[in-house]
């Protein structure tokens, strides 16, 4: 560098004319293209990956000790009614059809939501564990929406980093392996703007991050999308070429 010599750094990776930020951008206009005209509430994803959920593989699963939301495998339906729910609670996000079917919600289905909700935070706090112990009994020490804030940003960044380190399988070339690592960032993204925009999850590990987003905008201090972006921007230095 002090020779004179390319500096390779955040802002290289921003850059409009990169190779990276082009490659990712044609992946993400290819996702969008896959899926069509509309959204369905899940998202059609090629992580190679089986049941399992986005950026969760062998690793993890062997570093936590089980098969990180098996739990709520036949739970679907339940997952999206919840976040429903926190949608409606929040009034955060404008137009909101889920209202009518909130107002006299019996208090046997809220408590059953907010159990799911509960475990979904246990699960995260899991993975936080297994994969940062001296920061996780950190978060012991803090107020339990910290605690569970913090649990779920870093199960969102974990995600994130397994996407693009995850061993690939059954494709002809690197190359082919990459490119499907780019479309799965760029889902990932795309994920991740709309769970801010439309507070939409496809699996119950979105379900925390939701809810920090619904509570702290209610606090006037609503969580910031942009260092989620950079993040998904970083990754791609790990990307080859």
């Amino acid at each position: 560098l002090l020779e004179g010599g390319e500096v390779m750094d955040f802002a290289n990776v921003q850059y409009k004319e990169s190779k990276a930020e082009i490659a990712l951008e044609n992946a993400r206009s290819r996702f969008l293209n896959s899926q069509g005209s509309t959204f369905a509430s899940s998202l059609s994803l090629t992580t190679n990956n089986g049941d399992r959920l986005m950026g969760i593989n062998d690793e993890v699963v062997a570093e936590i000790g089980y098969e990180v939301g098996s739990w709520a495998a036949d739970m679907q339906e339940d997952i999206q009614n919840c976040a429903a729910y926190l949608r409606y609670k929040s009034s955060l996000f404008s137009a909101n059809e889920d209202a009518s079917r909130f107002q006299n919600l019996p208090q046997s289905t809220i408590d059953w939501y907010e159990q799911i909700l509960a475990k979904s935070y246990e699960e995260s706090g899991d993975v936080t564990s297994a994969f940062a112990k001296t920061f996780y009994l950190g978060t012991k020490l803090m107020p339990q929406d910290a605690q569970r804030a913090i649990w779920a940003i870093y199960v969102w960044c974990r995600r994130t980093d397994e996407i693009v380190d995850a061993e690939r399988t059954g494709y002809a070339t690197a190359e082919e392996a990459n490119e499907a690592m780019l479309t799965d960032l760029s889902a990932w993204e795309v994920r991740t703007e709309r769970l801010w925009s439309h507070g939409e999850v496809v699996d119950i590990l979105d379900l925390p991050l939701l809810d920090v987003l619904c509570k702290t905008t209610a606090k006037g201090d609503p969580l910031d999308i942009t260092p989620f972006k950079d993040m998904i921007r970083g990754m791609l230095m790990d990307i080859p070429n």
